[in-house]
């Protein structure tokens, strides 16, 4: 899937990276991070290919036990629950994780929380709440996928994992490895969304939400957890 609003579009950001980098230079990695997360309450999602529902209904009904690992935060942040609000926009678009695991939710609490909210696993979505390249800093991919493991007392035989980042899929290939070594890892980096055909977007976004995030990283100080 891929953000509807073209400022949040990965084509767009890798364009103007550099513009980018300017407007946040002043965020501390903490508002940073808050105004990464808040880019999720600013956009809904759509598909990239319009055959992937299909694609991943046909391998749920073969039986292969399938669950989402994202990055985003899965708490609640502005006033909306970014779990529910990504658990709906799957199933608008088709798409249900629920099917192999169930609808249960549950908070990984041996993790660190962010903004007042663990890593967790919600109807077959496992939010890491974390940027998951900064490993050691905040929760990873790997640091969650392996706790989900845990809870589910599973050791699967092969786990195949579709990323659109290779750094992702190496590591979380390499925390498959530390918790099972005989564990089989097959890594697909998906580019589809470096070639989305975005609109060009408003840099006037990208100010905007750097205002919203010190406002709530202000308010958080003064009221507590966001």
């Amino acid at each position: 899937m891929i953000p509807t609003n073209p400022a949040f579009q990965r084509p767009n950001i890798e364009k103007y990276r550099p513009q980018l980098k300017v407007i946040l230079q002043d965020l501390t990695p903490d508002e940073k991070m808050l105004w990464l997360f808040l880019s999720q309450t600013e956009t809904e999602m759509q598909l990239i290919e319009s055959e992937t529902p299909q694609i991943i209904a046909d391998i749920q009904k073969r039986g292969v036990k399938t669950v989402a690992l994202t990055g985003a935060f899965g708490g609640v942040l502005d006033g909306v629950d970014l779990a529910e609000k990504r658990i709906l926009e799957l199933k608008g678009l088709g798409i249900d994780f629920s099917v192999s695991f169930g609808a249960k939710r549950m908070e990984f609490k041996h993790l660190k929380p962010v903004f007042g909210s663990y890593p967790l696993y919600d109807r077959g979505i496992l939010f890491a709440c974390g940027d998951a390249r900064k490993s050691g800093d905040v929760n990873t991919k790997g640091d969650v996928l392996i706790s989900f493991l845990n809870e589910m007392d599973m050791q699967p035989k092969v786990v195949l994992m579709v990323d659109d980042k290779i750094e992702f899929l190496n590591q979380v290939q390499e925390s498959l490895s530390m918790f099972d070594p005989a564990i089989k890892f097959i890594g697909l980096q998906y580019t589809g969304a470096l070639n989305f055909p975005s609109e060009e977007l408003v840099i006037g976004t990208w100010t905007g939400l750097k205002e919203k995030t010190k406002s709530l990283e202000q308010s958080s100080h003064a009221h507590g957890p966001l």
